[in-house]
């Protein structure tokens, strides 16, 4: 989830152009949101045995969407949209991997599914627009996959709303934040 503040940070240095001050507020909101939407949601461990017939319907869930995301992504002409494709194909492929790798299974290997994608999220367009796709991807479905399979809860009632809140302060730091590319935003 802090990966887009990092990233832009490590791109205002590289290129040299500083961070300008309108990227703060996002920056602080997406951290912000995050450690509120965690704290609101306390979530619990579950089970470490999961049943077959559960990794089988995740597995053809997430491989699912990954193929139509990518197949959606060739087909796209515009290098913005093709990348945010692909970034939201890395993020489901990342929480694959991440549910696979609380389960002890070395399925995917070193080399995971995960980083063919997000290479390919990274070359068609700007980091911009995959970037966004991939750090407002990945929470909802690895959250969904901790609840499916692992049993993991979530607190509910009035908890619910703060844990909105604190994602939406997420989506909003990430759209607002992800215009300003550092490369971009500093002329």
């Amino acid at each position: 989830m802090m990966q887009l503040p990092f990233v832009l940070l490590l791109a205002s240095i590289v290129f040299g152009r500083p961070s300008p001050r309108a990227g703060w507020v996002p920056v602080g909101s997406i951290g912000g949101g995050l450690g509120l939407a965690l704290f609101a949601a306390a979530p619990t461990g579950g089970t470490p045995g999961i049943p077959a017939a559960r990794w089988t319907a995740a597995l053809t869930c997430c491989l699912l969407a990954v193929v139509v995301l990518c197949s959606v992504a060739v087909r796209l002409t515009d290098g913005a949209a093709r990348a945010a494709c692909m970034g939201l194909a890395a993020a489901v492929s990342y929480s694959l991997t991440a549910a696979l790798t609380k389960s002890s299974t070395a399925a995917l290997g070193r080399r995971d599914m995960g980083a063919f994608l997000l290479e390919n999220a990274m070359q068609p367009g700007p980091l911009v627009a995959s970037q966004p796709a991939l750090t407002l991807g990945d929470t909802p479905v690895s959250v969904a996959l901790g609840v499916t399979l692992y049993g993991e809860r979530l607190r509910g009632g009035w908890w619910l709303t703060l844990q909105v809140f604190g994602l939406a302060l997420v989506a909003y730091g990430v759209a607002r934040l992800s215009p300003r590319h550092l490369v971009l935003a500093g002329t």
